[in-house]
């Protein structure tokens, strides 16, 4: 089964867990991200905090989605293969889509400027929507990109990932790392 057979799959909304939370922000701020797989990873996790926002009446902002510039900016400097970007804008609505290998993220209010757009032409192409509401199923999503083994699954500190994510969700379950609006803070309220 291909991940979008999976993905269209689910019929029922899947619940965001406040763990599923911890390791999302973990990995948006703290992985590296050097190939197709690993920007993969990281739209799941947009993706995934996207739906909690709208499930938990936006207990956290949705200043996570600055985190897409991040991609942006790896995207036009470098050369990721099986990514394509499509970027609809008019006065009422933003939309910025992207395809990993066949997998579709989008993103409503995000406004791209026209210098950053150009400097994406490589990966830019017209695509329709594949009609799989990827908030429906976020934390399929989300598990299933974690089990591939081409990740790089590394912090930017060239840590193991996944141990570095268990840390992080051991800390805060112990309360020494708590959820705030913005993102992950430990008791001095530094962002983790």
């Amino acid at each position: 089964m291909t991940d979008n057979e999976l993905y269209k799959s689910i019929t029922v909304q899947e619940k965001i867990d406040i763990i599923d939370v911890v390791k999302a922000y973990t990995i948006l701020y703290h992985a590296q991200v050097n190939n197709t797989y690993d920007v993969y990873l990281f739209l799941a996790c947009i993706n995934l905090l996207n739906t909690y926002v709208k499930q938990n009446k936006k207990a956290i902002s949705y200043s996570f989605k600055s985190r897409i510039f991040f991609i942006n900016e790896l995207l036009a400097h470098n050369d990721f293969s099986d990514i394509k970007v499509n970027y609809l804008y008019s006065k009422k609505e933003q939309l910025y889509m992207f395809m990993v290998f066949d997998v579709q993220f989008s993103f409503h209010g995000i406004i791209i400027e026209k210098g950053i757009w150009d400097m994406l032409k490589k990966y830019q192409s017209q695509f329709s929507w594949d009609g799989i509401r990827k908030q429906m199923c976020a934390k399929t999503v989300f598990d299933t990109i974690l089990k591939k083994s081409e990740l790089t699954a590394l912090t930017r500190d060239f840590r193991n990932l996944y141990e570095y994510m268990d840390e992080v969700v051991d800390r805060f379950n112990k309360g020494e790392i708590k959820l705030e609006k913005n993102g992950l803070v430990d008791n001095n309220g530094v962002f983790v």
